[in-house]
This record gives structure tokens, sequence and C-alpha cells, in this order.
């Protein structure tokens, strides 16, 4: 009687899922010529056991060994992406296949899918192999996943069940797999249009050909009302027909559905900002719109919209978006995540050992041309530049121009791939193999791009090199930074701690006593962990003698981790500053420590707290401290220091300023963007709080 919506999806369950979706997708999976025989399936009921042999004989869900499927472990979400993208590969139509041309395991898109880019998660990028980032990528592309609210993908994450109901049905959605009757979805996207897939099925989910549809858009949601009149007819002075020359009736020129029982709709939003939303219905010849018919809405997002790909990350047209280099610090020894003039070029703070080698990719970006001024917006600049990197009729693609100035000056170029990607690496031999740690000076190698063209010369997909932009609001004549080469010995550069439970119950009557762990990484100047490095941990900000650390310092492991609990017995609801302090020689001295902070807060439920003894739990909400989206949790501080849970769900509303409407997706992604880095965290107003009523509707309002 229920679904357990947080709990992590095994392997062999996800097995199962796969399986039964394929069924509902026609994928045949009795065939299939790859080894399959894993010798930990003893224990795995027999559908389950067919289910994860049908799977990897076709090459869909591997085990995690050639002798091991490993079924009860947490799939993780990079295992999901591929499993799901590999799946769909065996759908004809379903746009994805497996990347023929290079044969590496990668996947391309066919051009009617989700539009030009083929973006990549940074994170994705930096931790798997190409092939899986590429599956995660398709992915994102398709709509099966949208990342989190931060734009990573997070792929060793585990599904949670609720997640993994999502991705399989916006997987089915690329298939033939339909419900009975009329429905309809958006299932592609471009810089300029949205297509809208009308499907129509009988009793049995059978597709139903030769049907006519008819479709009535209003291009403002906010005016939706007004498309029709009182009597439930047609409004003639607002909505227009959507792909048909009769409005509002079944038609001879009305659009007919295809064999697959599926029809395509273009859409083109007059206003992104706005919102388009389309009414389809189908019926007799000459029937008409009235009160009774049975019409089915969606809404179509415009352009730049949420939904439309992974936003641009700073102004970008150009940017190098990860690299495989470890040791990246800033003057400070903050730990650099953009790369760029702004950063790296100026301080010359990436350093590698001799002999090894730095890989950075380049990724084409959509971004705004601030050389050419929008008609519609005074405060913005600029307007969109869709750059599309893939090879055109004539053969030409976008090249990228890098300097190597070593000496002599060695320029590279470099075309990008069809997902507007490229790679190029560094590296340098130790001069004098035989003097070692500081004996040699460090070498220097520097890297610029130059140019972003097309060719041949004067090719109209070439654009002005002052449109490179590094990580700065402007544009550059060009990008810039540079690797310093050494073999001077490991020291320690950098620390970093973070809290096991960010956020956690405070002590109470019915457990005096509660607790938590950090993890402190300690880092050397080449990214490297440091071994045996002393941590010690103290805090500030609660009661007097009520957390309490560890006397003696503790080491850290061969990867520079360690991880460290401390005891807390404070009742109140506080915040816990706790600082972390390493020491690479364990001298117990200052002068070679380096320290990292992060923050606690020990929580109390809003629905037990009734301060005004109104009978009620208190809901005035509070600055934003922390969220859980994941879970839909939010840490409010309704007080100096006085963190409060509030829990919400689907069925409460969610308001931004002015007190307009949005979805609980966008409200948990301006949570994400105000906790990130740079964010501004605000605070959200809480009304109508009634925690455990499901039926009731609180409101969540961002400050």
């Amino acid at each position: 009687t229920t679904f357990d919506p947080g709990s992590n999806v095994t392997r062999e369950q996800m097995a199962l899922f796969l399986y039964r979706a394929a069924g509902v997708a026609g994928i045949d999976l009795s065939k299939g010529s790859m080894a399959a025989s894993f010798g930990d399936l003893g224990e795995v009921g027999a559908e389950r056991q067919t289910a994860i042999a049908a799977l990897a004989r076709n090459g869909i869900l591997n085990g995690r060994s050639s002798m091991s499927f490993v079924p009860t472990a947490d799939i993780t979400r990079a295992e999901m992406a591929v499993a799901l993208i590999n799946l769909l590969t065996m759908v004809p139509g379903s746009g994805v296949a497996k990347n023929v041309a290079k044969n590496d395991g990668t996947y391309v898109l066919t051009p009617d899918v989700t539009g030009d880019d083929f973006d990549t998660f940074a994170d994705s990028f930096a931790s798997v192999s190409a092939p899986v980032d590429s599956a995660v990528s398709a992915a994102y592309e398709m709509g099966i996943t949208t990342g989190y609210g931060d734009y990573t993908f997070r792929p060793n994450n585990p599904v949670p069940r609720k997640n993994m109901a999502s991705f399989i049905t916006r997987a089915l959605a690329h298939t033939n797999a339909r419900p009975a009757g009329l429905t309809a979805q958006v299932v592609s996207t471009t810089t300029d249009e949205y297509k809208v897939r009308v499907s129509v099925r009988d009793a049995n989910f059978a597709p139903i050909a030769n049907e006519e549809i008819d479709a009535l858009k209003l291009e403002d949601k906010a005016q939706a009302s007004r498309a029709f009149k009182s009597d439930g007819t047609c409004s003639t002075a607002f909505g227009a027909a959507v792909d048909n020359a009769t409005k509002c009736e079944i038609g001879l020129d009305d659009p007919v559905t295809g064999s697959s029982g599926n029809l395509d709709l273009s859409v083109t939003p007059a206003d992104a900002t706005k919102g388009t939303v389309v009414w389809v219905w189908t019926g007799q010849l000459g029937t008409k719109v009235t009160a009774s018919t049975d019409l089915y809405e969606v809404e179509v997002p415009g352009p730049g919209a949420a939904t439309g790909g992974l936003p641009v990350q700073g102004a970008n047209d150009i940017t190098l978006v990860s690299t495989d280099f470890k040791g990246a610090y800033d003057a400070d020894g903050n730990a650099l995540v953009a790369y760029g003039n702004d950063t790296v070029g100026s301080a010359g703070n990436l350093r590698a050992k001799y002999g090894s080698t730095v890989t950075f990719k380049i990724q084409l970006k959509k971004a705004k041309d601030l050389s050419v001024p929008a008609d519609d917006d005074t405060t913005d600049p600029g307007e969109d530049v869709a750059l599309d990197a893939r090879p055109d009729a004539d053969g030409d693609s976008y090249k990228v121009t890098i300097t190597y100035p070593t000496g002599a000056v060695d320029v590279k170029t470099y075309v990008m791939d069809s997902n507007g990607s490229a790679s190029f690496s560094l590296t340098a031999a130790d001069p004098d193999p035989k003097a070692k740690d500081a004996a040699d000076a460090p070498t220097k190698v520097e890297w610029q791009i130059d140019t972003v063209d097309a060719t041949p010369t004067g090719n109209t997909r070439s654009f002005s090199a002052n449109l490179i932009r590094s990580a700065g609001a402007t544009g550059e004549s060009s990008l810039a930074g540079d690797v310093y080469f050494t073999d001077t010995g490991a020291a320690m550069q950098l620390v970093k701690a973070e809290p096991v439970n960010e956020y956690w119950p405070a002590a109470g009557s019915d457990r005096p006593t509660t607790g938590n762990a950090l993890i402190a990484t300690v880092l050397d100047q080449y990214g490297d962990g440091l071994r045996n490095a002393c941590v010690t941990a103290a805090s500030t900000g609660m009661p007097t003698d009520t957390s309490v650390f560890p006397t003696d310092a503790r080491t850290t492991a061969s990867d520079g981790k360690v991880r460290i609990y401390w005891r807390v017995t404070a009742t109140a609801h506080d915040v816990e500053t706790v600082t972390v302090t390493a020491d690479p020689d364990c001298d117990t001295t200052t002068t070679n420590t380096d320290t990292a902070e992060f923050k606690v807060f020990w929580t109390e439920d809003a629905s037990a707290v009734d301060a005004d003894n109104d009978g009620s739990p208190d809901d005035d909400g509070g600055a934003l401290l922390t969220a859980d989206v994941v879970n839909n949790i939010l840490v409010l501080d309704e007080a100096t220091d006085e963190p409060t849970v509030f829990r919400y769900d689907a069925n409460d509303q969610f308001l931004q300023a002015a007190n307009q409407p949005i979805t609980m997706a966008a409200f948990e992604a301006e949570l994400t963007k105000r906790l990130s880095p740079g964010g501004t965290a605000g605070d959200v107003s809480v009304a109508y709080y009634k925690p455990g009523d499901s039926g009731d509707i609180a409101i969540f309002t961002l400050g």
C-alpha cells in the first residue's frame, strides 16, 4: 500500500523496471548476443534473473565486472542514464543512436530531437568515462534528466524510487508507448521552435492512424481563460489555430495522425516570458468545440526558458568546461572552478608534476552577443547567439586556434566535434631528472585561444574573436592560462571540510545526546591527498561544554581524508560554526597550518513550535539557511540562530516576488541558486503550515 518514494533503487530492481519498460515500448529483448554470466544471482528471484540476463545480453545494463552484477547495490545516476539511453538505441526513431562513426562507445542524437546543442555537465565530464558522459548528455538533451538545480548531474549519487519513475516515464516518451485516448506533450525544443506531439490510442493502447487533430493556441498563459467564451465555445478575439485552416472545428484540412498514432505540431512562441498554452482535441468531421468537448491542454515554454538547455555559465561563448587537472588553486589556496584570464592566467597557480598530462575540454555555448543591443531590454545589451559546431552542408565547422608560447610558438587548430567540443593537452618533461625537489626551476607552459572561426575564411558561420569570454562579464580578445610543471615534493596546499549532516535535530528529552561527523580532506599542491596530516576541530556558537570534539588529532589516510565524530548535548536549536585545522607536520605549531569552516544547523521541527500559544505551529518562516530539495525540506531561521525545519510537497503553493505563482521545480531551482556560491539566500515566508495534513495547502513565498 506504499510506494516508498525516498528509498534508493537497487540494481536488481532497476533491471526489473527496465525489462518491463522494454515490453511496454515494444522492444524485443529475446535475442542479444553479448556474454552474460554472473555468479552472484543465487539469491535473486526468477523474474529479476530473467530481466538481468536479457538486459546484459543486449548490452543495456551490464555487470560491475564480467562475473558479478552486484544486484543489491544502489544503482547510480550514471548507470541509470547509460541503461536508459542503451534501451532507446533499440527503438527506431527514438532520436539517439550509438556513434558508429567514432565507434568509441559514445552516442549521437538525430537532428529532430532537442536542437543543436549537446551540453555537458562539468562534474560528469570530470568524473566518468567519455561513453558514460555521452549517455548523461544524451539523457539531458532528450529531457530524461534535468540535473540538479546547481547545474550538476552527480553521476555517482543513488537514484530514489520517485526519480526512477520520472526517468523511465520520460524515456518512454521517446518510444511509441502512450496512454489510451488522446494525449499531448512537448517532445522537442530548439532555440526558436517547440514541437507538441499528439498521440491517439485505443483502449488496448494500440495507435489510431488518420485521426483528425484540431489545435488552438494562446501565446500568453496568464490570459488562457480568454480563449473560450462562458458557454465553452472558442473566443473569436483570442487564440489562434495551429497547423490547420479552421479554428476550433474538425475539418478536412486538419492534420491527421500517422501510422504510429502520433502527430507533431510546430509551435513558435511569440514571447518567451509569457508561455504558450495549446489545447488539442479530436472528433467527427464538422464537430466544433463546446463546453462538453474533451480538450487536452499542454503548456509550451518559450525560447530560453528553464527547460531549453543548460544555462550559460557567466556569459561565455566558448568556455573551458572542465579539466582532469586536480591541483587548481588561487593565490589564497581556494580550489578553482573556472579556468581563464580572470583566474588562472594571471595567478599561474596551476601546478603539475613533470611528465604528467593536463587535459582541458572546450565547449561552445549559447551566449549573448554584447555587441548587438537588444531591442526589448535596455538593461541587457545583448541578444542570444546560437552556436552550432556541427559541419554544415559544405563540410564547414568551427575551429579553435590554440597557441602554446613555450619559447618557440606552437600553434594548433582544433575542429570542434558534432557536440561543439574539443580537447587539448599540456605536458612538460623534466629538464634534469636527476635533480629532485626544488633544484629545478618550474617550467611554465602557457596556452591561449585566439580565434573561433569556420573554414574557409569569411564563411558566414564564423564570428568575431571578441566574443570569446573568460569568467569576466565582458568579451575578451582571447582566453588564456598556464600550468607550472615541477618536481617539488608534496606540501600541504589546502584543507577542505564538510559535515556528514548539514542539518540535524537538536538533542531533546527523548534523547539527551546527539552527534555528527565531519570529513576533512587535506590536499597537496598537485591536488593529491596528503597522508598523515594531523587534523583537529573545534566550534563556536553553542552553549558552553555542549559540543565535545576529540582532544587528540586525527591523521589523514592515503587519500588525504579523515572522519571526525563529535558529541552534542545542547537541547536548544542553534547554528554551530565548526573550524577544522590541518597540520602536515603534526608539530602543534601554527606556522604551517591551514583551516576550513562550515556550519551545522541543529534544528527543531516547525510542527513542534508554538511560541504564540495559538494552538497551531508557528509559520512565519525566516532567513533561508539551507534546503534539501531531494527530500523537500527547508531549514529557516525563525529567530536569531534558531534553525527550524519546514517540509513542503507538490500540494503546496509557491510564490515569488509580487506574489506570482511558480512551480515547485522553479521554487527548488531558485533555492539552489540562492544557496550556491555567490548567491544571496534571502528569506522564505510560510503561511497556513499544518504538517501531517496532506489535504492542507501551505504557502511558501520567496522573499
